[in-house]
């Protein structure tokens, strides 16, 4: 009975499994009975008794056998295996375009995996096996017509993962990277994990596009230091990324006089005390009241983390076959743990960083439409002007 049971929960069979546990719970009265009324009942009764509850129970045994193997067998009959990948898929709505597309992009994902060269990410994403399930998407007017599926990592209880979606190539390829990333930066230190905001690892270099927003954070950071660092020396970058030894005074290792005046502008206290040292600041430049106005305020990182992650990327492009695996164990402190992913003194990886950001292309922002009509039409009327004056 307690192999029944056991079986039952296994292979989460519902009705099937209590019916089994019910089998077992009858020749267990069956045999009960025999001994109960063998003074009352001859013993061909109760033998006869016996057999039938012992031939029920082996009925529903081979039925709770064959759900448990043919549950098995759809969970498995359509698992992807490309490289150390392994996604399981545990639903029937994905129809085999659908399959397709998760094969191209689990492709896609292990050869950018794999060109790594590192076998710490290759071990983690070996030892972590992904679930493909499904569910519906709704609307404000009830279900929609596509299904979205997700990604889980079935053994984290309480960290799943997941990213909806109906299934592309792009879309696969990016979720895996995603999820593996965050496989190897559960490793992290925690100090590592502030520095970059969050408990992930890019397994792929810094695009164009990345590169283009390090830029725009570049020039539109509140930090003179930040902004510095994209026209000036390469020192400024340091202390822009958090890279110099932890300051006792972050306001002015990060901000200058001009940063801080900038800060309490946009602040709008209701106290009147608050205001007036919030006005001696930024009307009359008091270096000491902007202090105390920043120190009442959460002051806002020199760089976002984007940025801190565009640096890492370069040192793992810098530092090859395993890279990541140095900077895993490279200690709490980024700047250690960049040198030694990157193989190179850390001026040297944040002067590279500091290239690319330079070399980006700059955003061109288009004028508002209603701008543009304004401009277009002051445009057309200074244009018959001209030609009047012609005549």
């Amino acid at each position: 009975m307690r192999d029944v049971w056991r079986r039952c929960v296994t292979a989460g069979v519902g009705a099937a499994g209590v019916a089994a546990v019910a089998a077992a719970q009858d020749v267990s009265r069956a045999q009960s009975a025999q001994s109960a009324q063998s003074a009352q009942s001859s013993e061909a009764t109760a033998l006869a008794r016996y057999a039938r509850a012992e031939s029920r129970y082996r009925r529903l045994d081979f039925v709770v056998d064959s759900l448990v193997a043919d549950r098995q067998h759809r969970l498995t009959r359509d698992t992807v295996r490309v490289g150390a990948i392994t996604v399981r898929i545990t639903t029937d709505r994905l129809a085999p375009a659908g399959r397709a597309a998760l094969v191209t992009g689990a492709q896609e994902a292990w050869a950018a995996i794999a060109g790594l060269h590192d076998s710490t990410v290759e071990a983690a994403v070996a030892s972590e096996p992904l679930d493909l399930a499904a569910h519906t998407a709704y609307g404000l007017t009830g279900p929609l017509e596509r299904v979205l599926f997700d990604f889980r990592i079935p053994r984290r209880m309480g960290r799943v993962r997941g990213v909806g979606f109906s299934v592309t190539p792009e879309r696969a390829r990016d979720a895996l990277l995603d999820l593996f990333g965050s496989t190897v930066g559960a490793r992290l230190p925690r100090p590592l994990v502030d520095w970059l905001g969050g408990a992930w690892i890019p397994l792929e270099p810094a695009t164009p596009q990345d590169w283009q927003g390090v830029a725009a954070a570049l020039a539109t950071s509140r930090s003179s230091r930040a902004r510095t660092c994209l026209t000036g020396d390469a020192t400024y970058c340091l202390a822009a990324l958090e890279l110099t030894d932890p300051p006792t005074d972050t306001l002015h290792a990060w901000y200058d006089t001009r940063d801080m005046i900038a800060l309490a502008a946009e602040w709008a206290p209701r106290d009147s005390a608050d205001r007036a040292l919030r006005d001696q600041c930024v009307r009359d430049d008091v270096e000491s009241a902007c202090a105390a106005v920043a120190a009442t305020r959460r002051l806002p990182r020199p760089m976002p983390p984007s940025a801190h992650v565009s640096l890492l990327q370069a040192a793992i492009a810098q530092g090859g076959p395993n890279a990541i695996a140095r900077f895993v164990a490279g200690g709490p402190s980024a700047a250690d743990a960049l040198a030694a992913a990157s193989g190179v003194p850390l001026a040297s990886v944040v002067q590279q960083w500091q290239a690319a950001a330079q070399a980006a292309p700059r955003e061109q922002a288009a004028p508002p439409a209603a701008e543009a009509l304004t401009l277009l039409g002051w445009t057309g009327i200074f244009g018959l002007v001209a030609m009047r004056s012609r005549r």
